[in-house]
């Protein structure tokens, strides 16, 4: 008896998922740059009409992986959500994760994929900024204002959070173009450069006098 229109296999999640593992996996790997929908049928051990059913299109793809990152990202945010005693092991603890951030070759690969398809395709962009680079935020700022000494609102907070995140985010990057590499002289200076003056304005200004929050920083979101 045919299924009727519009209603999905029982198993359509369970082969889906399949899917997404082996798309992950390859668009993850070394030299894999803007892989072609034929490409990624291969890696995926599969066809392209089977990609289109599952996922749509090609943009379908990377956004379902980008979903896929989110979830393995988890533990990341939880560590980042993290309170300390005061605002000074905050940030030592923050640019501690960084660091170890820059050595996580599926974290550097994962935001590098991220921004790499966002240059091309305006709904893969905006859900990694929605999947990854907000949720992050969101996390940074949750650590601030739970912090002794950090900033009193969550709106303040999250300005912070912002700088701190594109600071950390930026040096990680480079690890991943191999610029830099968490073990050379440079990296440490820059390293060292953004954990005293984020410290140093933390304890200076904690609530950043002038800085006046976008409304999109007013309220915390559920990330």
């Amino acid at each position: 008896m045919a299924r009727p229109s519009g209603v999905r296999n029982p198993d359509f999640d369970i082969k889906r998922n399949a899917l997404l593992d082996k798309l992950t996996a390859y668009v993850l790997s070394d030299d894999v740059q803007l892989p072609s929908m034929r490409q990624l049928a291969i890696a995926a051990e599969t066809s392209q009409p089977t990609l289109n059913h599952y996922f749509g299109d090609r943009p379908g793809v990377m956004v379902a992986i980008i979903h896929r990152l989110r979830l393995m990202s988890r533990p990341i945010r939880r560590q980042l959500r993290i309170a300390e005693r005061n605002i000074e092991e905050s940030i030592a603890g923050f640019v501690k994760i960084a660091i170890e951030l820059a050595s996580n070759d599926t974290y550097r690969r994962s935001h590098a994929f991220a921004i790499r398809e966002g240059m091309v395709d305006e709904e893969v962009l905006s859900t990694y900024m929605e999947e990854l680079v907000e949720p992050a935020i969101d996390a940074i700022a949750e650590r601030i204002v739970k912090t002794p000494g950090g900033s009193r609102n969550f709106a303040t907070a999250r300005v912070a959070a912002r700088l701190l995140y594109d600071g950390a985010n930026s040096v990680v990057l480079r690890c991943a173009m191999s610029d830099i590499t968490p073990d050379t002289a440079e990296f440490e200076r820059q390293v060292t450069l953004m954990h005293n003056w984020f410290l140093h304005g933390f304890l200076r200004f904690p609530d950043g006098p002038d800085v006046r929050p976008s409304p999109a920083d007013q309220q915390p979101q559920s990330r």
